[in-house]
């Protein structure tokens, strides 16, 4: 009876475990397709595959020395390469900055990662164009990481994609003395992680796929300030040949060198002192600084400086390279960072607008009329939107334009449940991360706006099949490209508005 069981059993044991094994070999054949590896200058990298694509993501890759001890606040140094595969499925931290208690991810100082997403291999042939992304956040915020910022539906439009981390706040913007007398880059050590990461791009493009001669570089908010600044930054010059200019803040002149170190004494004038802090103590003590940003300044001190060595001249004078340029806003920018003005009454605001304004005051009540309380809101949103974004975008465009480069605006104007759209309102639909709750014309403008920025990143101009004709700007209508409910090439920003509000800044500090 037993032999006739064992002659039974042990040819479907048999069968079992050749189909076992067979199943395991599929599995991980299957796991090893889901595990792409490209070889970088600085060693191999093992990332993943995205969940019902082919697109291949590698994350937290390191693109310089982590910036701690005696590196903090120095020019990022070359990582150091490896010769194991390195896991590249994972996020690095985001760089130090105040988070929501019980944050799941913490940030750290060792924070100088990049990550890619690549359209299937297709070999060092492909040759496909890049798109680097430098986040938002006020210089004191934001990583490269955010779910908003996936580069996943963007890739499939046959781009590769990159987004960083570059350090924040007082560990990337702090100028102080101590800094100009040892050679370190006072107030732009941020500013020279993402011309690192940008060298790193212009190393291992080809190994994903990518053309290092077709990179476009493209910000939001902070990142499109950064991307003014890179654009006048001399040792950013050739690492990028289109740049895209999101909701930047460039109304207000940045700091100059002698203006930032004074405030960044308010730390104390013992560098090495500063350097042995622990970086929580350091982040804590840096609202000291913060606390002296002028009533309109576009971000919370610090932020980048000018007339040093990064930056020689102020982005708005310096000799720009005449590459295609496209650049836009928000309808609603304005809502987002017009909080305190909005609570004055009538007296307080017009104590303010002579306080921002000086001399201009009255013109500036004329331009921004209050009669009573009820327009306080809508007065503060656009005065304040005009004078952080709109004003400094349109003499930007011109000033580019007037250069030789081909020059293309947008005006974002896709209601966000049932409001006007606020700063960063555009983002998930250039990347295609709209929310399960997004409507059919919602998702039909994230596609056609996907499309206009990867075409301008093949060719330098958006349009083509799938947009509708995107006129260049250029004087004296100052065309500009609506992108909401309804595309209309027509649109004509607020002429008067942005005429004074231009004098007012260029007579402003």
């Amino acid at each position: 009876m037993a032999a006739d069981w064992q002659r039974a059993f042990v040819p479907g044991l048999a069968l079992l475990l050749s189909l076992a094994l067979l199943s395991s070999a599929s599995a991980s054949a299957s796991a090893l397709a889901l595990s792409p590896v490209v070889r970088t200058v600085e060693g191999k990298l093992r990332g993943a595959t995205v969940p019902g694509s082919a697109i291949r993501v590698f994350r937290g890759i390191p693109y310089a020395a982590p910036p701690v001890g005696p590196l903090r606040w120095r020019a990022p140094q070359p990582v150091t390469p490896w010769t194991e595969v390195l896991d590249a499925t994972r996020f690095g931290p985001p760089c130090m900055q105040r988070v929501a208690a019980g944050q799941a991810v913490q940030p750290s100082e060792d924070c100088l990662t990049l990550n890619v997403w690549a359209p299937p291999g297709r070999g060092k042939a492909a040759r496909l164009p890049v798109m680097v992304f430098i986040h938002g956040g006020g210089f004191v915020f934001g990583a490269g990481s955010e779910p908003v910022y996936d580069g996943a539906a963007l890739a499939a439009h046959g781009v590769v994609v990159v987004t960083l981390n570059y350090r924040l706040g007082v560990f990337g913007f702090l100028a102080h003395p101590g800094l100009t007398a040892e050679g370190s880059p006072p107030g732009n050590a941020g500013l020279l992680d993402q011309i690192a990461a940008l060298r790193w791009v212009r190393r291992n493009a080809a190994a994903f796929g990518g053309d290092p001669a077709r990179v476009t570089l493209f910000g939001e908010s902070a990142g499109g300030t950064s991307v003014m600044a890179l654009l006048a930054a001399p040792d950013a010059r050739g690492l990028f040949s289109r740049a895209i200019l999101q909701s930047a803040a460039m109304g207000w002149k940045l700091r100059t060198r002698a203006e930032a170190e004074r405030s960044g004494l308010v730390l104390g004038a013992d560098l090495a002192k500063l350097r042995a802090l622990p970086a929580h103590d350091l982040l804590g003590n840096a609202t000291r600084i913060q606390a002296l940003a002028p009533l309109m300044a576009p971000v919370p001190l610090p932020f980048p400086v000018a007339e040093d060595t990064v930056l020689p001249r102020q982005p708005f004078t310096a000799t720009l390279p005449p590459i295609p340029i496209l650049i836009g806003d928000n309808e609603a920018e304005g809502i987002t960072f017009a909080t305190r003005w909005s609570s004055y009454d009538k007296g307080a605001y017009l104590r303010a607008l002579h306080a921002v304004f000086g001399p201009l005051w009255k013109e500036a009540a004329r331009v921004y009329p209050v009669n009573t309380a009820a327009d306080i809101p809508a007065a503060s949103a656009a005065l304040v939107g005009d004078g952080m974004f709109f004003a400094g975008a349109r003499t930007y465009a011109r000033r580019a334009a007037a250069n030789g480069s081909p020059v293309f605006m947008y005006l974002f104007d896709e209601p966000v449940d049932h409001h006007p759209p606020r700063h960063a309102a555009e983002l998930p639909s250039v990347f295609g991360t709209l929310p399960l709750t997004a409507t059919p014309q919602q998702h039909a403008l994230s596609e056609l706006m996907m499309t206009a920025w990867t075409r301008f990143a093949a060719t330098g101009d958006p349009n083509g099949p799938g947009v509708p004709t995107w006129p260049r700007f250029r004087g004296p209508d100052d065309p500009c490209l609506t992108l909401g409910l309804v595309v209309d090439p027509t649109t004509r920003l607020h002429a008067e508005r942005l005429d004074f509000m231009q004098r007012a800044l260029d007579a402003g500090p």
